[in-house]
């Protein structure tokens, strides 16, 4: 963008252009000024990571969550399990 002449800049991404914009924000964050995405990836909690929140969600969910969450919990792991397709099948974390 400098050499474009902006030395400061916003940048907005949608679906794959939010990990682009997301990565401006990151490595240049005296030219980058704001970001704004619509797509924020949230995969399930790992033990390793989350071990709090890997145990609501793997043993007893139902007593954390409200129903419409456990409703969305649900969702969520249907599309993982099966819907995700190419997302899931070159990925290298741990579901």
């Amino acid at each position: 963008m400098d050499m474009l002449g902006y030395p400061t800049y916003v940048a907005q991404g949608g679906d794959i252009g939010s990990f682009l914009s997301f990565q401006l924000g990151q490595v240049f964050p005296d030219h980058c000024r704001a970001i704004l995405v619509n797509m924020l990836v949230a995969p399930p909690p790992t033990f390793s990571r989350a071990p709090i929140a890997w145990l609501k969600w793997n043993l007893a969910p139902q007593l954390f969550y409200s129903k419409p969450e456990m409703d969305k919990v649900r969702r969520t792991r249907w599309f993982l399990q099966g819907e995700a397709g190419y997302q899931v099948l070159p990925s290298s974390d741990e579901f």
